[in-house]
């Protein structure tokens, strides 16, 4: 405050390392960097903590370059509770959400099977004695740092929370770092019944989709509008009608091996339908008919299960023809006005597409592709004529996955850069910046 009197107050003060504001994160001092007597600030332990459970910042392999060395320690003891915990002054009513998570690292006894284990981070809604707790845990088959995070919705008011670190009854050191708290739900949330069946997708912005089921089958849903459909069944469990409340909708009929028959959409006066038909045994599409009566019919070789032909409704035919050992497509032909149109096809080591010639009444067009020994398309040409151009990261003789450069026909280049995590940060364009993600 300058040139002003009064009281002000500040909170929820952030430094940024990148070029975009991150959520705030609740936890006090949750990388441990404060500390008193090696133990952390604004954390309690647990009273069977001892003198090993402190903070420690010798070096560790694979933790996050970005975090300091500073991390919890908790040292296991089989017969023992082992926590740190953090207690924050924050009420609330039901359905409110928090994500929390943590990094962790540790050499655990299984949690399989065991009733009093624990390797894991908790947060718990805190309402007098009244205590609502939910547990995120580390991979007991993990031995490297590791990251945990979720979602916790409260049921009930609450007049705090508890944030716990927590080793109890186990074996061997556990390390803790980067905890982090967030009011706020990220993406959606789900709700389900007891068969497993979600009955509403509540979104970030409190809109919400809600849906209720009858043995299973979904039999309305109700979008944030409040707009909806119900939906009917047929006793295989088939969808037959689905209808919204101004009664347009879909009707749908089926054969006895359960192919679709027709697809109806309008009401019972005014509709458009879609008809199917298939061979007897009910493997193979054999005819579509579409509103105005136009079919398209298919043939098959059914030895191979592959498509022989398809038929037009001006008895236009395309046929296809196959290896005869891989089924990989090799031919596709038409005759279209006396002219005849084909594409061929070749393969690399019966798997990768290598080249496509077109041929026509006013000569052939070839198209070739490249790849490196991963399988990764380097090249795309038309006769000599490059179009597209890849190159991959080398590192020690080895493909890292990064794609360095695209080079196109046009000699445009298009270039990349990466941050540690590979992750794209820049797009040039013939060596000028274009695009920044951060």
């Amino acid at each position: 405050m300058d040139g002003t009197t009064g009281t002000a107050w500040f909170d929820c003060l952030q430094l940024e390392t990148d070029k975009v504001a991150n959520r705030y994160n609740i936890i006090a001092n949750s990388d441990f960097d404060q500390t008193s007597s090696s133990l952390p600030v604004d954390w309690t332990r647990s009273a069977t903590c001892g003198s090993s459970d402190i903070v420690i910042n010798s070096a560790s392999s694979g933790k996050p370059s970005n975090q300091s060395l500073n991390r919890m320690q908790l040292t296991g003891n089989m017969g023992a509770v082992k926590t740190v915990e953090q207690t924050l002054s924050l009420a609330g009513n039901a359905g409110d959400v928090y994500v929390f998570g943590a990094w962790g690292k540790g050499r655990s006894v299984p949690l399989t099977g065991s009733s009093s284990a624990k390797f894991a981070i908790e947060l718990g809604f805190i309402n007098g004695a009244s205590e609502e707790w939910k547990t995120l845990s580390f991979n007991e088959d993990s031995s490297y740092w590791q990251y945990v995070s979720g979602a916790a919705k409260a049921s009930a008011a609450y007049t705090s929370i508890k944030i716990r670190l927590n080793y109890s009854y186990n074996a061997n050191t556990a390390e803790f770092d980067a905890i982090q708290l967030f009011k706020e739900a990220f993406g959606s949330d789900y709700s389900y019944d007891s068969n497993g069946n979600i009955t509403q997708q509540k979104s970030s912005d409190g809109t919400s989709t809600s849906a209720s089921y009858t043995s299973n089958n979904l039999t309305s849903l109700t979008l944030p509008n409040g707009q909806g459909y119900t939906y009917t069944y047929d006793s295989k469990h088939n969808p037959l009608t689905a209808t919204s409340a101004s009664g347009i909708g879909f009707a749908m009929t089926y054969d006895s091996y359960g192919n679709a028959t027709s697809v109806k959409e309008g009401n019972d006066t005014t509709y458009i339908r879609n008809q199917a038909s298939y061979s007897s045994n009910g493997n193979y599409l054999t005819g579509m008919t579409d509103p105005f009566d136009n079919v398209t019919s298919y043939s098959y070789n059914t030895t191979k299960g592959t498509l022989s032909s398809t038929t037009l409704p001006n008895n236009q035919v395309t046929n296809y023809t196959y290896d005869a050992n891989t089924d990989l497509l090799t031919g596709v032909s038409a005759v279209n006005d006396g002219v005849t149109y084909q594409n061929t096809y070749s393969y690399l080591n019966n798997s990768l597409l290598s080249g496509i010639t077109h041929t026509a009444a006013g000569g052939n067009v070839s198209y070739s592709f490249e790849y490196n020994p991963l399988g990764w398309r380097t090249a795309t040409k038309v006769g000599s004529q490059s179009l597209l151009s890849t190159t991959y990261e080398q590192s020690g003789g080895r493909y890292t996955g990064k794609v360095l450069k695209d080079v196109y026909g046009n000699g445009q280049e298009v270039s990349y850069d990466y941050d540690s995590d590979n992750r794209i940060t820049g797009v040039r364009m013939n060596g000028t910046l274009r695009y920044v993600y951060a």
